[in-house]
């Protein structure tokens, strides 16, 4: 039997050692206020992140997927990435970052395995701000264990 692909309902509130993304924040060198988000997600805590290859899986989109297949197959044919490095720019803290994505754009695609757990992502918005830090991203997401 398949397992379906659910919608992941929103935590209350997620700890950084059970996070399976993060934001990359800001890029240092630009001085704030302005535009100086990197707008990029780096997997972390044993989490791997790949981008859709539209071209790998045929008829794939967010609405068609209903089983977690659908998320395996485009993570297994999906684009990787190299590690990477956040740094917070009050502090100059770094954290390392393993498989950190593109700039996100509205329409972007992303699968993420962590253990036995696919997840489908896609970016349904991006929104920066030039007066303050108050960027944000809005995400849709659908999940399944194998």
């Amino acid at each position: 039997m398949k397992e379906r692909a659910q919608v992941l309902p929103l935590p209350a509130e997620t700890t950084p050692d059970q996070a399976e993304i993060r934001d990359m924040g800001l890029d240092c060198t630009i001085p704030a206020p302005g535009l100086n988000w990197r707008r990029q997600i780096g997997a972390f805590n044993g989490t791997e992140l790949r981008k859709v290859d539209a071209t790998q899986v045929e008829n794939f989109t967010f609405d068609n997927v209903s089983i977690v297949e659908d998320i395996k197959n485009a993570f297994d044919t999906g684009v990787t990435f190299g590690a990477g490095t956040a740094i917070n720019c009050s502090t100059s803290a770094t954290a390392a970052v393993e498989h950190v994505s593109s700039v996100l754009a509205a329409g972007d695609l992303y699968v993420v395995l962590k253990g036995s757990t696919y997840y489908l992502i896609q970016v349904d918005e991006v929104v920066e701000t030039a007066a303050d830090n108050d960027d944000y991203y809005t995400f849709s997401i659908k999940f399944g264990t194998l």
